[in-house]
C-alpha cells in the first residue's frame, strides 16, 4: 500500500520556496468562468502535487493506472520541464526539472515544431557512409524537430563525430554521410563546427546544427538524468532496479530509445524497459471527464506524491554537472 510521507508547506509562486497554497482540486458553474456551453454546466480542475508538479502529471498518473504496473517504476514527461514520477511499494516521489525546450525544437538554430518538413529521425550507418531522414509530410527537410534533434546528436555520438564533452570532434571535420537525395556533413571554419545537411541534387544548404545547439542538447538531458537519479537516491535506488520506465508527452511515440542511452539519459539495460504511453496528460483529462472513479483516483494519488525541490538537494548541481558528459560513443552501445 502506498502510503504518505510528506509534502511541501504552504507559500507562493512569487517567494522562495516558491511553494503553492492550494493543490486541491476545483469545481465550478461554467457561468462563474464565462463560459456559455450549458446553463448547469461543471467545470472540474484536478489536483496538483505541489507547485511544480501540477495536474498534468496527476492526471498522467491516473491515465496510466499507475499502481497497477510492477514496482518500482518511473513515469517521465520530457517536455520543457522534465516531470517526472518514481513508484515503489511504499511511495510516489516526484520532481521537475528545467530541460529548457530544446527538445521541442526550441532554442535551437534549426529547430522546428513537429509540422511537414520537419525532420523527426535520423540514422547514421558509418560503415557505410549513409545517412538516413524520417520527414514529415515527406517533403524537403527544412530543419530539426524535437526527435529528430535527440537523434541527430545521439547518431553524430556514435560515430565519434561529437566525443563526451559535446565538442565536434577535430578529427571528424569533412566526415560525409550520404542518401539518396540528402548529405551530412561535419564542417569547421577553425572557430565553431556545425553538422549541415545539403541537398545532393543541387548542392544547396537545407540547415545546420551548430556546437551552441549541442550544448542546449547538453544541458536539456544532464537535467533529465540528474533529476532521475536524485529520485533514485531518494528511495536507495539504482537505473537497473526500475521495472519500467514509461515515456510520456507528445513526442514519446517516435522517440527510439537507443537515441536515449547514446545521449545518456537511459542505462542500455533500461531502454529496454521503456514502455511509450502517449499524451497521458489528455488521456487523464477525458477520464476525470466521464469517470466518477477517475477523479477520486485523481484526489487520492496527489495527496500522496512527495515533491523532491531540486533547487534545494544537495546532490542536484554535482549530479547534473556530471551529467552534461556524453558516453563513449561505439565503446558503450548495439
Amino acid at each position: 500500500m502506498l502510503r504518505f510521507i510528506r509534502r511541501e508547506g504552504t507559500g507562493d509562486l512569487i517567494t522562495p520556496p516558491y511553494t503553492a497554497r492550494e493543490t486541491h482540486s476545483v469545481r465550478m458553474n461554467t457561468g462563474e468562468l464565462g463560459l456559455k456551453i450549458a446553463d448547469q454546466g461543471q467545470v472540474y480542475l484536478l489536483p496538483s502535487a505541489s507547485a511544480f508538479v501540477g495536474a498534468d502529471i496527476v492526471a498522467g498518473l491516473v491515465a496510466v493506472d499507475i499502481e497497477r504496473w510492477k514496482r518500482p517504476v518511473l513515469m517521465m514527461d520530457i517536455g520543457t520541464n522534465g516531470e517526472m514520477v518514481l513508484v515503489d511499494e511504499e511511495s510516489l516521489y516526484a520532481c521537475s526539472t528545467a530541460a529548457g525546450p530544446a527538445f521541442e525544437g526550441m532554442n535551437i538554430s534549426c529547430g522546428l515544431s513537429a509540422i511537414d518538413g520537419a525532420v523527426e529521425s535520423v540514422l547514421i550507418d558509418e560503415d557505410a557512409k549513409a545517412m538516413a531522414l524520417g520527414v514529415i509530410g515527406d517533403g524537403r527537410p527544412a530543419g530539426l524537430c524535437g526527435t529528430g534533434l535527440i537523434d541527430t546528436v545521439a547518431e553524430l555520438v556514435k560515430v565519434g563525430a561529437i566525443d563526451r564533452t559535446g565538442r565536434f570532434s577535430p578529427d571528424a571535420g569533412g566526415c560525409a554521410y550520404g542518401g539518396e537525395e540528402y548529405l551530412g556533413t561535419v564542417r569547421s571554419n577553425g572557430k565553431s563546427s556545425s553538422f549541415t545537411i545539403a541537398d545532393r541534387r543541387t548542392g544547396e544548404d537545407l540547415f545546420s546544427l551548430s556546437q551552441r545547439d549541442v550544448r542546449e542538447v547538453q544541458l536539456a538531458k544532464a537535467a533529465i538524468r540528474a533529476g532521475m537519479d536524485v529520485l533514485l537516491q531518494e528511495r536507495g535506488l539504482r537505473q537497473q532496479d526500475l521495472r519500467s520506465v514509461l515515456l510520456a508527452g507528445g513526442f514519446g511515440h517516435r522517440l527510439r530509445p537507443g537515441s536515449l542511452v547514446r545521449l545518456g539519459i537511459l542505462s542500455p539495460e533500461l531502454s529496454r524497459r521503456l514502455e511509450v504511453v502517449g499524451n497521458t496528460s489528455l488521456s487523464g483529462a477525458y477520464l476525470a471527464l466521464v469517470s466518477d472513479e477517475a477523479r477520486r483516483q485523481a484526489e487520492r494519488l496527489s495527496g500522496l506524491v512527495n515533491t523532491v525541490n531540486l533547487s534545494l538537494h544537495p546532490g542536484f548541481e554535482r549530479r547534473f554537472i556530471d551529467s552534461m558528459r556524453f558516453p563513449d560513443g561505439k565503446a558503450c552501445y548495439s
